[in-house]
C-alpha cells in the first residue's frame, strides 16, 4: 500500500476555487482502480492552505492516476491559483494496523 500527504500552499483569495477544484478532482480520482482514499482538508489556522491525504493499493494504481485528464485539469487549477508551495510525500506502507492497542 502506498500513501501520499503532504500539503499545498496558494493565493488565499482563490480559496473557494480550489475547494471547488479539489472536489471535483476527488470525485474523480475516488472511482479509480486501487484509490482507497483521497481527501483534501483546508487548514485551519491559515487561508490558502491544503493538506492532502492519499491511499493506494498498489504503485501502478499511483501512475495510472498521473495521466488521467482530471488530474491534469487539477494541475491547470492549481497554476491558476499562484501555488506558492507543493510539499507531497510518497510513502510505502510495509505494515498497518490500530493507533492504540485496544
Amino acid at each position: 500500500m502506498l500513501v501520499v500527504a503532504g500539503t499545498i500552499t496558494f493565493d488565499p483569495a482563490r480559496q473557494a476555487e480550489m475547494i471547488a477544484a479539489t472536489r471535483r478532482v476527488s470525485e474523480a480520482t475516488r472511482a479509480e482502480e486501487g484509490c482507497l482514499s483521497y481527501e483534501f482538508f483546508a487548514d485551519l489556522t491559515e487561508a490558502g492552505r491544503l493538506h492532502l491525504f492519499e491511499e493506494w493499493e498498489e504503485e501502478r494504481h499511483l501512475l495510472a492516476h498521473f495521466e488521467t485528464p482530471h488530474l491534469a485539469e487539477f494541475y491547470q487549477e492549481l497554476q491558476a491559483s499562484n501555488v506558492t508551495s507543493r510539499d507531497i510525500t510518497r510513502y510505502h506502507v510495509s505494515s498497518h494496523g490500530p493507533n492504540r492497542p485496544s
